[in-house]
């Protein structure tokens, strides 16, 4: 009998023991936790600003008024379009909020119009590097101070990409981070805009940023 007591004395100084020490392990580890929490609610990510913007604006010649434009499209009747279609493009036209100082890419206004694929890389580069030479003007930024580049446009997809195009004229340095989206419509812009902000946020010693948001539209009549 006086052996099960002193067992029964060791056992309960054990349970005590180990209660002790997780008494004293709890409590920091709470603390732990509470801290990893705070920090991972309550972090405030880092804000990202637009610094300025620049908006390519093509030359007078280039400007396509409404009538104009259907007279293009009726020269391509043979070709591409029935008169269902061409009164269909005329409608979507009025309602569109075009104006008659709305301008088009040089192909899609020759006569007859003569879209392709060089008439769309065409189109392109004179619309990116456009607006990059003027937004290089406007924020003095040097291109080696460049490490983030993200261009955007809905469908024109060639090969080397647009954002490779612009890496290659303007001579970004070799480590630049480049994100070419194309094919997924207009909405990747909201995406290209979430991807440059998260980039931004993430890469601290990063702190210049272009992005460019293109639509060819040689591309979409070239069928």
């Amino acid at each position: 009998m006086i052996s099960i007591i002193f067992r029964w004395i060791d056992l309960s100084t054990t349970i005590i023991d180990q209660s002790n020490k997780l008494v004293l392990v709890i409590p920091p580890l709470c603390l732990v936790i509470l801290i990893l929490i705070v920090y991972v609610f309550f972090k405030k990510p880092l804000q990202v600003f637009l610094v300025d913007i620049a908006c390519y604006k093509p030359p007078s010649s280039l400007k396509c008024s409404k009538e104009r434009f259907m007279n293009q499209m009726r020269s391509f009747v043979d070709s591409h379009f029935d008169e269902e279609t061409l009164e269909f493009m005329e409608k979507l036209l009025a309602r569109s909020g075009l104006g008659d100082s709305t301008y088009g890419p040089p192909a899609l206004l020759r006569d007859p119009p003569e879209p392709c694929l060089e008439a769309a890389r065409s189109e392109a580069e004179m619309v990116m590097f456009g607006a990059i030479d003027e937004l290089l003007a406007k924020t003095k930024i040097k291109c080696d101070q460049i490490g983030i580049l993200v261009v955007n446009c809905c469908i024109f997809n060639v090969a080397p990409s647009l954002s490779s195009m612009i890496a290659n004229r303007y001579k970004f340095r070799d480590n630049i981070l480049s994100y070419n989206l194309t094919g997924m419509g207009c909405g990747a812009g909201l995406r290209a805009i979430g991807l440059a902000r998260q980039l931004l946020q993430s890469i601290a010693d990063t702190n210049s940023l272009f992005i460019v948001f293109i639509r060819c539209i040689d591309t979409h009549t070239s069928w």
